[in-house]
């Protein structure tokens, strides 16, 4: 099963439980409920920290977020106000 929140995307299926994505958080968005890792949406920058920490590639850039960023050519990133 797959869960999205925002532009990342859990693969529950292949969650081993490690918890490096929490760790690896600069917001705390991700915890644990219910034995599955949940992303808060209200705290999610989609910075991505959560997915390069996953070995097992649990969590992923959800694609159709990233070929709109991709198509528009040159982007310019803002740092989020929480940093």
């Amino acid at each position: 099963m797959m869960t999205m929140s925002g532009g990342i995307r859990i693969r529950e299926e292949r969650c081993r439980g490690c918890s490096n994505c929490i760790r690896s958080c600069p917001t705390g968005a991700l915890r644990v409920i219910d034995g599955l890792v949940r992303i808060t949406d209200d705290l999610c920058i989609d910075c991505g920290e959560c997915i390069r920490s996953c070995a097992v590639k649990a969590l992923c850039m959800n694609e159709d977020d990233w070929e709109t960023v991709k198509s528009k050519g040159n982007v310019v990133l803002m740092p989020d106000p929480t940093f």
